[in-house]
């Protein structure tokens, strides 16, 4: 079990409205130790096993969010060529789902021309 004291960190604007706070965690020095431990076997079980997909990207060493970004478009732009439909769902990333609707849109009005 990991302990962590919750301390509020002031962000920006009135201090006496507390959304202008975030809560920050501050753990022991064992715990990141521990945790960076247990996170390092835990990975190296992943790459032993073959368990890891080769679009996963948070996990990966050397990947970041550069490069499923770029994954993404070239499977988009692949599809597009090919006159396929593009379809995306993203459930939390608000703006980049709008450019994807676009997108969408932008290649079925290109393919009615």
């Amino acid at each position: 079990m990991k302990y962590a004291e919750v301390v509020p960190l002031f962000k920006k604007g009135d201090k006496k409205d507390m959304s202008n706070y975030r809560p920050v965690s501050l753990l022991t020095a064992f715990s990141k130790v521990f945790e960076k431990v247990i996170n390092v076997r835990i990975y190296q079980h992943l790459i032993n096993h073959s368990t890891l997909v080769n679009k996963q990207f948070r996990l990966k060493a050397k990947s970041s969010t550069a490069k499923a970004t770029f994954n993404l478009i070239n499977e988009i732009l692949e599809a597009l060529y090919s006159k396929k439909v593009v379809v995306a769902f993203f459930a939390t990333w608000k703006k980049l789902s709008i450019v994807l609707i676009m997108i969408y849109f932008y290649v079925k009005l290109t393919a009615m021309e």
